[in-house]
């Protein structure tokens, strides 16, 4: 029950009301943004998509670039949660024994965060695309001028020239096939993470239950290791006449 002096008051009412409104709109709407936040990407596309378009081999790679498994991260540039999840990604690939394939998810349609995936790439077509990453993701705030990304390039062990024609046009061509790839699979946010295992459909992994899902796969394989060292024991018992 209201007090007393509250409820004499007869503008108190309809405001307290309006308040009670607006709080509750301003919830539902966080939720509803949350919610958005966790939404899958389009799992059926990603399921009908192969490794090989998830993992080129001209992508920017890390960890162990021969690895059967391959996580798959989208990011943008200026993304900060991409930048600091960099060092984690590379080190459970290394763990896991895993390639680490970085795709460009510009969250801007043009600007800088365009002008920063074309360094990124030039720099993977120089053979440091990873390394370029890496060097950028410690400046703070992140670099956006053409002087402060040669200068990472040279850092980073490529050659600190200007890109040409021929780098730009290669650079745009790979960005334009990662823009494509995140249309279809509906890749609305980044960092998004995909964890792509030999025999299975790929699937999208968060990166909180990356390790965690990583390491069942190494606790699946040596439990299937030691069935069949089991059953080569039986057959081999069998043969020498041992009774089992």
């Amino acid at each position: 029950m209201l007090p007393r002096t509250f409820a004499r008051d007869r503008l108190s009412v309809p405001l307290f009301a309006l308040l009670t409104v607006g709080v509750a709109t301003g919830l539902t709407y966080s939720v509803h943004r949350w919610k958005a936040a966790e939404t899958p990407i389009n799992l059926a596309a990603l399921a009908q998509t192969t490794a090989q378009e998830l993992c080129p081999e001209d992508a920017i790679r890390a960890g162990n670039r021969s690895g059967s498994t391959a996580i798959v991260a989208f990011i943008d540039f200026y993304c900060s949660a991409c930048r600091r999840s960099l060092p984690r990604l590379e080190k459970i690939a290394a763990d896991h024994q895993a390639a680490l394939i970085i795709r460009e998810k510009p969250l801007a349609d043009g600007g800088p965060a365009v002008e920063a995936a074309e360094w990124v790439e030039v720099a993977n077509g120089r053979g440091v695309g990873f390394k370029f990453l890496s060097a950028s993701a410690s400046i703070s705030p992140a670099p956006d001028s053409r002087s402060e990304f040669e200068k990472i390039l040279s850092d980073a062990g490529g050659t600190r020239k200007p890109p040409n024609d021929a780098e730009l046009g290669a650079a745009r061509k790979r960005l334009k096939r990662d823009a494509q790839l995140c249309a279809r699979l509906k890749i609305q946010r980044t960092p998004t993470v995909l964890l792509v295992r030999p025999g299975v459909a790929p699937i999208r992994v968060k990166l909180a239950n990356l390790e965690a899902e990583l390491s069942r796969d190494k606790l699946a394989s040596f439990r299937g290791h030691l069935e069949g060292l089991h059953v080569l024991s039986i057959l081999h018992r069998k043969r020498n006449g041992v009774r089992v």
